[in-house]
This record gives C-alpha cells, structure tokens and sequence, in this order.
C-alpha cells in the first residue's frame, strides 16, 4: 500500500486544489491531507486565510480523493516536522505542485525525505488559478461589484 502526504492552505477551494488531489490520488492508495493553520500562513504569506483552519478541514475532507487530513501547524521551515508526518503515518510519497520545483525548501525537504523513505514528487500545477487570483478578480470585476 502507497500512503502519500500533500500539505497546503486550501483556501477558497478552487479547480487547482482538486486537480493536485485527483493527481495525487491517482499515485498512491491513501491519500493524507494537512491543512496549514491560520497561523503558519501568516508566517510564511503574511496573510490570513479567508476559511476558518476548521472550515478548510471540512471542505477538503469532503473531497473524495482525501483519505485522512490533519492540522499543519508547524513551523514552515522546520525539516523535523515533515519528517515526523512521513514517519507518523508511513508515507513513502510527498506531493506538492510544480509551482514549487527548484525552491531551496523543497530540495533540502527532498534529501530530508530520502532519509525516511520518503520521494518527492512534484505533481502539475495548474495555471492561471489560485486564491489570490480569485480574491482579485473578485475585487477588478465591475460586474460583480454587487459581492462587494
């Protein structure tokens, strides 16, 4: 059996949360979800989410290929802390977007993973779609003044 984690903000769930899940879903058999906390996004966004830690919890959990989720409150740049989920829930796979392909984190994680079992495996990422993207069409569309 392949256990994976994917991590992220999830927040206003939109067609590139659900293609990352689907795809992950896709290359393993347990598919494990952490919802970053309010407080870690604004540590490394300095932003504040719109959806509740809570609120994003239900939504993703709702998603048919989410198999387990938990609460990603730790420190961003705390390697320890991905490697405690992997050991935690026996994952031999980590998903994340190819947005984020070539950061510094990512490579150090990468060797942080093999360590445990662990690969790395960027799934597609998928363009012209994201919170902030959403959040400002919102706010430049005279058409839909009318939600503001």
């Amino acid at each position: 059996m392949i256990t994976a984690i994917t991590t992220g903000a999830y927040d206003l769930f939109h067609i590139g949360h659900l293609n990352l899940l689907r795809n992950a879903k896709e290359n393993c058999d347990r598919l494990i979800v952490g919802i970053s906390s309010s407080n870690r996004i604004f540590k490394y966004k300095n932003k504040t989410p719109i959806f509740s830690d809570e609120e994003r919890i239900d939504i993703v959990k709702s998603c048919k290929y989410v198999d387990d989720i938990f609460l990603n409150d730790g420190d961003p740049d705390d390697l320890e802390t991905y490697t405690k989920w992997v050991l935690q829930f026996n994952a031999t796979k980590w998903f994340v977007g190819t947005d984020w392909a070539g950061s510094d984190k990512w490579e150090k994680l990468e060797n942080e993973l093999k360590k445990n079992k662990c690969i790395l495996t960027f799934l597609p990422y998928t363009e012209g779609i994201s919170t902030t993207d959403i959040i400002l069409k919102i706010k430049n569309n005279k058409s839909l003044s009318y939600l503001l």
